[in-house]
């Protein structure tokens, strides 16, 4: 799965029914399938899901071995960790299940 940005795609499409005059309301235009699906994979990627992933595994990893012995500072890094973790899970499932 990849996130594109809708905004820019219903820009190209407007931009399309602004630049021909069909004669008919709004300039109504047809297009195939074929064509939504090569406009759609013609944009860009809004982010790198896995890219992001392994960012945010890097991040959990680092806080999981911290060098203070301070019992503390300890917990606070594990609950950092413990929400990069938890954050990798809704990124990679898609979002949050209601």
């Amino acid at each position: 799965m990849r996130l594109i940005d809708a905004d820019v795609l219903i820009g190209i499409l407007r931009h399309d029914i602004d630049c021909y005059d069909t004669g008919k309301p709004d300039n109504e235009i047809y297009i195939n399938a074929k064509d939504v699906v090569n406009m759609i994979n013609g944009q860009a990627t809004a982010f790198d899901v896995e890219k992001v992933m392994e960012q945010m595994s890097e991040k959990a990893k680092s806080y999981d071995d911290p060098a203070s012995s301070d019992s503390g500072f300890r917990k606070y890094c594990s609950g950092i960790a413990t929400g990069f973790r938890y954050s990798m899970k809704i990124v990679e499932g898609g979002g949050l299940d209601e």
